[in-house]
């Protein structure tokens, strides 16, 4: 199974080199964002100004003004109010709580490629073109992962990355945060989404 996904993810590799290759002249667009893809040297955030007004331009110092800040304006929910409602058994309402390997390969069939990597560094790229073989080792984790209630640690990590906004670059509130989850996890969470939505029309 492993060496199948590997020759796979190679010959889609290599057809895309080709693919590229052969649009550059008409399709620019797209030389150039595989090109910045695969730039070894990404644009970095520059010296950033912290709350005593001092110009920070350790990477590790930078990360902290960023974090502190994106944290202070984090929005607390009250959870005090929250509505009651009426509690279900989820066996009743899950009753077919089993995902089948068609359903899991349709939901990656239709992965937008172009979306971003999260932690895992499973693109949907990959994902989308490797859907035939690897669609049911991932149901079989699916499921296992319903069964027994329990979320792989790896599904729960994100890539906080700092987007600028305008005006000043060295303001850290002139940046807003992007977080970056793994495609499998979405993955799922889709799943979960439809099948919940098809449960309820049924009650």
């Amino acid at each position: 199974m492993v060496r199948a996904v590997k020759r796979t993810i190679k010959s889609i590799k290599r057809n895309k080199k080709i693919t590229v290759a052969a649009q550059a002249k008409t399709n620019s667009k797209c030389f150039y964002k595989y090109v910045n893809d695969r730039r070894l040297k990404r644009d970095t955030i520059g010296p950033l100004i912290d709350t005593e007004g001092s110009t920070q331009t350790n990477n590790r110092s930078k990360a902290k003004i960023l974090n502190t800040y994106f944290t202070s304006v984090f929005t607390r929910e009250d959870l005090t109010e929250i509505p009651q409602s009426h509690v279900l058994n989820p066996q009743e309402v899950l009753s077919d709580g089993v995902f089948t390997v068609e359903e899991v390969e349709e939901q990656l069939s239709i992965l937008n490629p172009y979306k971003s990597t999260g932690p895992d560094g499973l693109g949907p790229r990959i994902l989308k073109e490797t859907a035939k073989v690897i669609s049911e080792p991932l149901t079989n984790i699916f499921n296992r992962s319903l069964e027994t209630g329990i979320v792989s640690d790896d599904w729960k990590r994100a890539n906080v990355t700092p987007i600028f906004k305008k005006e000043n670059k060295q303001m850290p509130n002139n940046y807003r945060p992007i977080s970056l989850t793994s495609v499998i996890s979405k993955t799922i969470e889709k799943l979960l989404k439809v099948r919940l939505k098809s449960q309820s029309t049924l009650m």
